[in-house]
């Protein structure tokens, strides 16, 4: 029988205490430095590669987390990040094997997750996006960006390779443009980046970030046979189905506090006056950035309900 040790903090936001859930992953490769201190970083490497399971890793640097798959056919890579980032994990890649990059697959259109993609180019990997990303990247090009060979359309795309299938899902509008989830349906495994934050409050300031298509998008997710759930930016190595849901349910009971401040205070109040009147989501004060995030997140729900998005 496994035992899975928790904290307190853990227990009530229903988060392991040790980064993971499960059997503990195994350790591929450290960097030596230590993280600043940040909430749930301290006395960890500034640089971590585990493998969760079989052909399954991830590969982390500071607080930004992806993922790749290594098969006897060749080797996937989600997210290539910053170019820092993607030049690491290649190297960590190139320690396990000597198959080829396959394919680099960007989830969304946010430069920070797409800057590193060259060294997996130039390795032979085929760029995929969702279209909407793909339209985006071409309008407001960054010269670090490199283009997607193929863009995928609709809602779901597939991907087999050496054993290992991949699903690829657009739920609609959120966060960026064209938000993929990373779905690998044999071992109840979904990589979600930036709208899950398993134990602590969603950074919802930027404009993109839309709470209501997050609250929509999370749960058309949950419909998915998952069991855990990889985050791009916690130190959450692995975490919990029960993070999905209770992301829904912060973005719902936030969205309705707004509403209700929102309609207390009129229609011919601006906006910014309204934001620091909207109450906290009390069930979730102790989840981690609380401070730091709460009022932008309140800011994004007015500003959805003034403006329309």
């Amino acid at each position: 029988m496994l035992v899975v040790t928790l904290s307190a903090s853990a227990v009530q936001a229903g988060v392991p205490g040790k980064f993971w859930v499960g059997q503990e992953p195994e350790q591929v490769w450290t960097g030596e430095a230590l993280m600043p201190e940040m909430s749930g970083y301290l006395d960890r490497p500034v640089e971590e590669s585990l493998k969760i399971e079989d052909n399954i890793y991830t590969f982390r640097r500071g607080n930004h987390r992806t993922m790749f798959v290594v098969t006897d056919e060749g080797v996937i890579v989600m997210d290539p990040m910053k170019p820092a980032i993607a030049d690491r994990m290649y190297e960590v890649i190139r320690g396990i094997t000597d198959k080829p990059i396959k394919y680099m697959i960007y989830s969304h259109n946010h430069w920070d997750h797409a800057r590193g993609g060259r060294v997996f180019k130039d390795a032979g990997a085929v760029v995929i996006a969702h279209e909407l990303t793909a339209q985006v990247l071409e309008d407001w090009p960054n010269e670090e960006v490199v283009p997607p060979d193929l863009a995928w359309s609709g809602d779901t795309y597939k991907i087999s390779l050496g054993g290992v299938d991949l699903e690829l899902h657009y739920f609609g509008e959120n966060h960026g443009e064209g938000l993929t989830f990373f779905y690998f349906p044999q071992r109840k495994l979904v990589h979600i980046i930036d709208v899950v934050s398993p134990n602590r409050l969603p950074p919802g300031v930027p404009a993109d970030f839309k709470p209501k298509g997050i609250v929509d998008s999370l749960s058309q997710s949950l419909e998915l046979d998952f069991e855990r759930v990889i985050p791009a930016h916690t130190p959450y190595d692995v975490a919990p189905r029960a993070t999905v849901s209770e992301m829904v349910e912060y973005w719902t009971i936030l969205r309705g506090i707004a509403k209700e401040t929102f309609a207390k205070m009129g229609d011919d109040v601006p906006p910014w006056f309204i934001v620091p009147r909207v109450n906290v989501v009390e069930k979730y004060k102790h989840w981690d950035y609380f401070e730091q995030f709460h009022m932008g997140n309140a800011a994004r729900c007015i500003f959805e309900l003034y403006l329309g998005y």
